[in-house]
C-alpha cells in the first residue's frame, strides 16, 4: 500500500497488506522514486516525523474543543506533551511510532557509552552500528534524552540523529553530542531555561518505541545554572 497523505491516518485494513510506504505529497519523480523502493533499487531511507495512532481516541487530538474547535477556538493546551510525548506520558501504542522506518538491511546496536566535558558540559554519546543484513542499506541511529523529575518535562525527548549508509557486515561507531542547551528546560517563573541538576538518561535507537540502548550521567548542583538563549 502506498499512502499519499499529508499527515497521519489509521489503518484498518493494515493485516491485508504486505507493507506500506508512506510517500506523503511527492513531486513529478514520485513514480520512479516509489518504484525504486517497491522494487527494492533504493533502499526506504526515510522515518516517521510523526506519531500514527492505532485508534481515533489517540493522542492529544480526539475532541471537538481540540479540532475543529467550538465557538470559532480550537484548544492547544498539551503543552510539552505533543505528539509522541503525548502518548509516552499516557502509556497509549499507537500504529506506528515517531521516528519508526523500516530498510532492507538489518542492524545491531552495541551498548552506548558516555562521556562528559565538565569544562564546557557537552555529552558525547557513543556506540557501533553493525548491518547484520545480506543487503546494503540505511539506518538513522536516534538519540533521545529523559530529564530528572524536577525539570517537568516529557518521558523522552529526540536530541539528535545520524544517518548511516552500511554495506552487510559493516560496523560504525556513531557519535552524538549534547550540549547544555539540549539539556535544558524552560522555567515559566523566572523566563530562562535551565539545566537542572540530577541525574539524565541517554536512549538510542531506531524509534522513539525501538530503543535499543541506555546509559546515563549526572549533571551536578553546580552546573544547573541559567542558561543564555
Amino acid at each position: 500500500m502506498v499512502l499519499n497523505t499529508g499527515g497521519p491516518v489509521l489503518m484498518p485494513w493494515l493485516d491485508q497488506v504486505g507493507a506500506v510506504l508512506q510517500a506523503w505529497h511527492p513531486g513529478q519523480q514520485f513514480g520512479e522514486a516509489v518504484a525504486a523502493v517497491v522494487f527494492g533499487d533504493a533502499d526506504p531511507g526515510g522515518r516517521l516525523p510523526v506519531t500514527f495512532p492505532a485508534t481515533p481516541d489517540q493522542g492529544p487530538i480526539t475532541g471537538p474543543e481540540r479540532w475543529p474547535g467550538t465557538d470559532g477556538d480550537a484548544r492547544y493546551d498539551e503543552g510539552v506533551l505533543v505528539g509522541d510525548r503525548w502518548y509516552d506520558r499516557h502509556s497509549q501504542e499507537p500504529l506506528f511510532p515517531f521516528g519508526h522506518g523500516l530498510s532492507y538491511g538489518d542492524y545491531t546496536y552495541g551498548r552506548p557509552s558516555v562521556e562528559v566535558d565538565e569544562a564546557t558540559g557537552v555529552v558525547t554519546v557513543s556506540l557501533e552500528v553493525t548491518n547484520v543484513g545480506v543487503r546494503a542499506g540505511s539506518e538513522i541511529v536516534q538519540l533521545y534524552v529523559a530529564a530528572p523529575a524536577a525539570a517537568e518535562q516529557p518521558p523522552k525527548q529526540l536530541k539528535g540523529f545520524a544517518k548511516l549508509q552500511l554495506a552487510p557486515g559493516v560496523t560504525e561507531e556513531v557519535s552524538l553530542e549534547l550540549d547544555p542547551h539540549d539539556l535544558a528546560a524552560f522555567d515559566d517563573a523566572s523566563g530562562e531555561w535551565v539545566v537542572h541538576p540530577g541525574r539524565y538518561e541517554v536512549l538510542v535507537g531506531r524509534s522513539s518505541r525501538d530503543i535499543r540502548g541506555r546509559a546515563e550521567f549526572e549533571v551536578a548542583a553546580s552546573r544547573g545554572r541559567p542558561l543564555v538563549p
